[in-house]
């Protein structure tokens, strides 16, 4: 063991560090001036920004950061050896998967975003419901975002990803208030979804740029049939939610939301993944043969 701060390895690692380290407190800047416009929004604001900003990082951190953190050691090793086509394999892999697992997610907080808030907080606040659903468009491209920066990081890029966060701060703040000021709360949401789409696409694009090729076509032929998959599953749920299993405000409770709330969600799960075994999708043969295995293993049938 010893220290040797001159040795060019450890001199690298400093310096892709460091702007690493700045990107991760540029999240915290755009939550602190959200924080502070939703201050200056009508009373109750501020606390309905927090719960359902809280809600939406939930499967950002159960999809998109795992995934990407999972992902991420294949891919710098794979870039370290100069193996760029089987990077952009993992790439185009892990994006389709958090593809597979956020849209469905994106859909359920939207069209069951009031029976998300009254079962996980124990109110009805509509206000708070639908800045949770204007949200879907961050979960999506944020999940993304977790896997296009790590692509650039695995390149021993981390400046890339730190402009675009920094332009993404200028942008935000502007357009965080107009939209504010014209929709409450919710407007906090819809800038965040916008300029979580904005990130996406000029770090894919900056990619692209750079690869030439990043396995775009691969990810849209399993996007389509997710999208196709994605609109069966909004029907189901919408008619479900709006002539079947309705929400009553006499709803309280986790004992009388709760039963609603999962069989409401097993049959929009399941509107979803059929379509999309049926549409002959990898990831989903995948999920049925690893669900298959887990349920067949303890009876020893496999």
């Amino acid at each position: 063991w010893s220290l040797k701060f001159r040795r060019s390895d450890v001199q690298r690692v400093v310096k892709l560090m460091v702007p690493r380290s700045l990107d991760q407190g540029i999240d915290q800047i755009h939550y602190i001036v959200e924080t502070i416009i939703a201050s200056r929004l009508q009373v109750g604001s501020l606390a309905i920004y927090y719960f359902a900003n809280n809600l939406k990082n939930v499967p950002l951190v159960l999809i998109g950061n795992s995934v990407a953190t999972a992902a991420f050691p294949t891919m710098a090793s794979r870039a370290a050896k100069g193996a760029y086509e089987t990077l952009i394999k993992e790439f185009v892999i892990n994006a389709r998967l958090i593809l597979f697992l956020v849209v469905p997610a994106a859909i359920v907080t939207v069209i069951m975003r009031g029976y998300i808030v009254r079962l996980l907080y124990g109110f009805g606040d509509p206000t708070t419901a639908n800045t949770l659903g204007w949200f879907a468009g961050a979960i999506i491209f944020q999940a993304l975002f977790f896997l296009v920066a790590r692509m650039f990081y695995a390149l021993q890029d981390s400046k890339t990803p730190l402009y675009v966060s920094v332009s993404a701060i200028i942008i935000n703040i502007p357009l965080s208030i107009g939209l504010s000021n014209e929709f409450g709360v919710v407007g906090l949401a819809m800038a965040q979804s916008v300029l979580a789409v904005l990130e996406v696409v000029v770090l894919t694009i900056l990619l692209q740029r750079r690869m030439e090729q990043i396995g775009l076509e691969s990810i849209w032929a399993g996007l389509w049939r997710m999208l196709l998959a994605g609109a069966i599953m909004i029907g189901s749920t919408y008619i479900v939610v709006a002539r079947v299993m309705p929400l009553y405000a006499t709803d309280l409770g986790f004992i009388v939301v709760a039963p609603k709330f999962f069989g409401i969600l097993a049959i929009s799960l399941a509107a979803y993944f059929i379509p999309c075994y049926l549409l002959d999708l990898h990831e989903a043969r995948k999920v049925y043969g690893k669900l298959k295995e887990q349920i067949l293993k303890p009876l020893n049938l496999t």
